[in-house]
């Protein structure tokens, strides 16, 4: 079994790793690809066996490492072509985008969405995926951990030269809309003071339920809600904008205020 690691791009990263081993020989995961001409952005693999201090010093200090561990018995090549097959994927109808998988964030979002039976296609060769991380709101509470998927079906994946970018199942999407939704989530409730990433959500599925989706309503919203947070909601008429129905919900709540 060779363990590697596929490390998150960050701007002294080449400089780190050159810093830790003499001749490290790294693979920009881009090449080859049709990111290719990103590949100042792209992740780096790296052989665990001709780096073992970089290993060493992602698993003592995984936050200044940020990546994915993988443990695999394919040859390198067949490997980098998995991991490369991957980045590009298909959702909707016919949008296609790139997924970040290697990003410890997403990764604790897109590979706890299925179970290891709908995972196998994408970790492929790879029978262990280990990083350390967790969701928004695990950062947000402190509870970022070592987190690993095994894939017991990795000795009988075959590669298939040619074949068509992978599809994200229902799941995996709505797991990746779940992780837009709570970093916007995050971006807003690491300015406020005394108040629980739980609560935060909570008031967040109120305002969507009330039909405010786009991020500058939404944000207006909670604060809205944060300032009048002693109050119930109102039920708001359907049929008004949303900016009447945060101009309603300004003035109840501030009536209520002015009678306590």
């Amino acid at each position: 079994m060779n363990t590697s690691v596929l490390l998150e791009r960050s701007e002294y990263l080449l400089e780190k790793i050159y810093q830790a081993t003499d001749d490290p020989s790294p693979s920009l995961l881009f090449d080859a690809t049709e990111l290719a001409e990103c590949r100042e952005q792209s992740p780096v693999w790296l052989d665990c066996a001709r780096n073992p201090r970089v290993l060493e010093f992602m698993r003592q200090e995984p936050e200044q490492w940020p990546g994915l561990i993988l443990e695999s018995s394919v040859p390198t090549d067949t490997l980098l072509e998995h991991l490369r097959h991957i980045l590009l994927v298909r959702f909707g109808e016919q949008r296609k985008g790139v997924l970040c998988y290697c990003n410890p964030t997403t990764a604790s979002y897109f590979f706890a969405a299925d179970a290891a039976q709908s995972l196998a296609p994408w970790l492929g060769p790879v029978s262990r995926l280990s990083w350390y991380g967790g969701t928004w709101a695990d950062q947000a509470e402190d509870k970022e951990r070592w987190l690993s998927v095994d894939n017991p079906r990795a000795a009988q994946w075959r590669t298939m030269p040619g074949a068509a970018p992978a599809r994200l199942s229902q799941q995996q999407e709505q797991a990746l809309q779940r992780q837009r939704r709570e970093y916007f989530l995050y971006q807003w409730w690491k300015r406020q003071r005394d108040l629980s990433f739980t609560q935060a959500s909570e008031y967040l599925e109120q305002g969507m339920d009330l039909g405010f989706v786009q991020a500058e309503e939404l944000q207006r919203f909670l604060d809205l809600r944060l300032r009048y947070a002693h109050h119930d909601l109102p039920r708001l008429a359907s049929h008004t904008s949303n900016e009447d129905r945060l101009e309603l919900l300004r003035r109840h709540w501030q009536d209520k205020e002015s009678l306590t």
